[in-house]
This record gives C-alpha cells, sequence and structure tokens, in this order.
C-alpha cells in the first residue's frame, strides 16, 4: 500500500521567497525576482581531514547573462580565516581533499573540461593528470589512485549518424537508443582506462568500496526508455570488481532502489528504496549486506521520505533527513532498528549534513529558515555544540571567536 508522498523542492528558495514576503508585510523592501537570481550561494562543505579547514565553493551571477560562476574557498577555524584560492573566468566545481594534502576540482579553465589540483596553501592550479582521455569527474578510490567514472558508448551507426547531424536530421525523439551509460575505471599514474560494465542499459553513481576492491552502481535493468507507455523507473542496485568487471545484483525490490552509501567497515550498503515504481512513492532506508541477503527497511513505519543518507564512523547509527511540509530535519537511527530520532529538535530551520571529519568528531551543517536563507555551522557529532552565527551589516558573515559556528557568507 502506499504510502503519502511528502512535499520536497528547493528549501532554499522557497526559505528566501517566505523571507520577502515577510518583510513585504513589514512595511520593508521586498526582494524582487532578478535580485534574489543574483543573489551568491554556498555549496560543497568538506572538512579537511585534519579537521581545522574547510573547503567550500561561491556561485554568483552575472547581472546581464545571469551565468553562474562558482570559485573555491578556503575557511581555517583557529584563525577565522577566509582564503578565495580559485579564480578562473570559467569557474571551478566540486573540490575534494587528497590524501597528500592538495585539493582537486573541476574545471575547464583551459577550454576543455578537467581535473585540477592546488595547494591549500596558495599558488597556481596544475592538471591532475595530463591526458585527453582522463575523466573530467567522477568517483576517487579512497588513495586516489583510481577514478571511476561514467561514458556513454560510441553508437554502433556513427557515420551515419554524424552525417546526420551534419544535415540537423538528427532529431533524437525518432531515434532508436543506441548508445548505454558504462562505467569505466582511469588508472591516474599510468594514464590507462578500462570498462567495466557492458550490456544494453545505463549505469550511474559508482562508489568505491572502503578498501578500493568493489564499486558499486544503480542501473535500470527493466529494458525501457523514455517515450515507451510502459516506461519504468525500476533501478536496482548492483556491486561490481574493480579489476576483473564480474558484477552482480544486490537488490530485487519492484521500485527503484538508489543512493548506495557503502558502510565505514564495507560489509554493508545502505540506500533509499521505494515500495511501487511511480514517482509519488516514499523513499525509506534500507541495508544490505555485501555478501547478499534480504535487505532490511528501517524505516517501514516512518510516514516522511528519507534522502542525505550518510553512517557514523562505527557504523552501528545511520544519519539521514527527512521533508516535512517546508521543513527539513536530520534523524538518526540503529542499523540494528528501532525508531527514528531527530538529531536537532527544531521546527524553524530547514538542515543538511554536509560533511563529515574524518574522525568522525565533528559535523557541517547548513541551514535555512524564514529570516534567515542560508547558515552553516561546526558541530559535534549529533548536532551537540551547534551555535548562531553573528552577521555583519554588509551580510559578510563571521564567526564569534570562542564558538563553533560558521556563516557561508565570507
Amino acid at each position: 500500500m502506499m504510502r503519502p508522498r511528502t512535499l520536497s523542492s528547493s528549501f532554499a528558495s522557497i526559505a528566501i521567497l517566505l523571507f520577502a514576503s515577510a518583510a513585504h508585510a513589514q512595511g520593508k523592501k521586498a526582494i524582487t525576482v532578478k535580485e534574489q537570481l543574483l543573489m551568491p550561494s554556498w555549496g560543497n562543505y568538506t572538512i579537511a581531514p585534519a579537521g581545522n579547514r574547510m573547503l567550500f565553493t561561491k556561485s554568483t551571477r552575472d547581472p546581464d547573462s545571469f551565468e553562474s560562476t562558482s570559485h573555491i574557498f578556503l575557511y581555517d577555524f583557529a584563525s577565522g580565516k577566509t582564503t578565495q584560492l580559485t579564480a578562473s573566468p570559467k569557474g571551478e566545481s566540486n573540490p575534494r581533499w587528497m590524501p597528500d594534502g592538495r585539493i582537486v576540482f573541476s574545471s575547464n579553465r583551459d577550454g576543455k573540461n578537467a581535473l585540477w589540483a592546488i595547494s591549500p596553501d596558495g599558488g597556481e592550479a596544475v592538471k591532475l593528470v595530463e591526458d585527453e582521455k582522463a575523466p573530467s569527474n567522477g568517483s576517487f578510490s579512497t588513495d586516489f589512485t583510481r577514478i571511476a567514472f561514467t561514458e556513454p558508448t560510441e553508437r554502433a551507426d556513427k557515420k551515419e549518424w554524424d552525417e546526420k547531424v551534419k544535415k540537423k536530421d538528427d532529431g533524437y525523439h525518432a531515434e532508436k537508443k543506441l548508445t548505454y551509460t558504462q562505467i569505466h575505471v582511469y588508472d591516474i599514474a599510468g594514464g590507462k582506462k578500462k570498462q567495466i560494465t557492458s550490456g544494453n542499459f545505463d549505469n550511474s553513481g559508482p562508489t568505491w568500496s572502503p578498501d578500493g576492491r568493489w564499486i558499486v552502481f544503480t542501473s535500470n535493468r527493466t529494458g525501457t526508455q523514455m517515450g515507451d507507455p510502459d516506461r519504468s523507473d525500476n533501478t536496482d542496485i548492483f556491486i561490481v570488481a574493480a579489476d576483473s568487471g564480474e558484477s552482480r545484483r544486490l537488490t530485487t525490490s519492484s521500485g527503484p532502489d538508489r543512493g548506495p552509501v557503502w558502510s565505514p567497515d564495507g560489509k554493508w550498503i545502505a540506500y533509499s528504496t521505494a515500495m511501487e515504481n511511480h514517482g509519488a512513492n516514499q523513499n525509506d532506508l534500507a541495508v544490505i549486506a555485501v555478501d547478499g541477503g534480504a535487505p532490511k527497511n528501517l524505516t517501514s513505519d516512518f510516514d516522511f521520505t528519507i534522502s542525505g543518507i550518510d553512517w557514523s564512523p562505527d557504523g552501528r547509527t545511520l544519519y539521514f533527513r527527512a521533508d516535512q511540509g517546508l521543513t527539513s530535519l536530520l534523524f538518526r537511527i540503529r542499523v540494528a532498528g528501532g525508531t527514528p530520532e531527530r538529531v536537532l529538535p527544531d521546527d524553524e530551520n530547514v538542515y543538511a549534513l554536509e560533511s563529515t571529519s574524518k574522525d568522525g568528531s565533528r559535523w557541517i551543517v547548513s541551514s535555512s529558515s524564514l529570516t534567515d536563507p542560508g547558515s552553516v555551522f561546526i558541530a559535534d557529532t549529533d548536532g551537540r555544540n551547534m551555535t548562531a552565527s553573528r552577521r555583519c551589516p554588509d551580510h559578510q558573515g563571521l564567526p564569534r571567536r570562542g564558538t563553533t559556528s560558521v556563516s557561508p557568507r565570507l
């Protein structure tokens, strides 16, 4: 039986619009749509492995073209200093910490999408790999020696297709599907790429196991595609050996299974699952052993859809976000089972767990409310010791000395 679907949308935008309405009702100048579009936004918060610094991106729009450009910033917890690390006109995205202390990111700063690396202490960015066939994004193995990524296969009728494109006779609605997205592994040191999935199916979301031996991913094996009257969105979770390419199916539910997340010990996978195959269904939180067996639905009696799954360092607890009306709250539940518990008992803010430190002792949590469209906090695990941030008149947020609070407006 289908449970009620909860409302899910862009909560930050809603908060901004509602805040604007409230300001207008109080006689203040209401924000215009253009002003809202030109407001900067922040994201990609990532704590350094040592837990002493934080990466984030700031995106701004051109006032004429409205094109968005993102740059990478570094915030130091001890000094309170914020440093802009990148400034290419083409922008940068998806920064991640590397084991050697550098930061890897994606950019087309030289006209072609590629992976670049830069020191957190400044200097010029360099290409991570001088290879035109190297991926421009993807999932890194824990030791950052390999990259798992997706790439579409070439059309069997490539020559004829290229001619159609040249003549602008490439209407895709009438075309039979002839390309499929496959997972590849790229060896950074050797510069070699290996395709590890095959078949007439699309595969997505490759994620490495902690030991680097396996890759988990999702795939729709129903044989249907966009436009089919019986099109199915039923995706399942598969696991494939990173070196041999031998894959096996982990889930077989009648609805879509998505977003697999490895447990710290690599023995379990948490994911979202739906009971039925249609967009109005609710997502539950489930776990399944990597070796196989029956999955365990942890939120079957929880009447809200879940997202944003994260494991505790000891692998005993799962954290997730649940949308309730116009509010998004953080919850935790024991992997052994039980009732979901709210981590932050606050009905006024929209929360999201953005990043966890390597030792599991610190969180980065983002928050939005009607009176404050965006804040970011540093807190102990489970949200303890999270305090409010202070803002300057020009809206350039600064943390208070002696607290663990950070605002993104830096």
